[in-house]
């Protein structure tokens, strides 16, 4: 099992709370690298920063979401991570 992506800063594209936030970017850290290989990046689990209350449904002040499991995404789709100097 990797671990080489542990402990690096990411970004995680939302996909969920509020519509208006879909497909924004927000900075995350690797917690756990399940599948990254020579080959490329893989599965990992996540703790993504939110922008407290703006982004939950219910308004709630929420400062990170636990994610698992999330794929790697060049292409920056819904629910996916990508590294942050690729973002745009």
């Amino acid at each position: 099992m990797s671990k080489r992506l542990n402990g690096r800063r990411v970004h995680f594209v939302v996909a969920d709370g509020r519509e208006q936030y879909h497909g924004e970017c927000r900075p995350a850290l690797v917690v756990q690298d399940w599948g990254s290989t020579v080959e490329g990046p893989g599965a990992v689990n996540l703790v993504v920063f939110r922008d407290g209350g703006n982004e939950s449904e219910s308004g709630a002040l929420v400062q990170w979401k636990w994610k698992t499991s999330v794929v790697y995404s060049a292409d920056h789709r819904f629910d996916s991570w990508h590294f942050a100097e690729d973002c745009q």
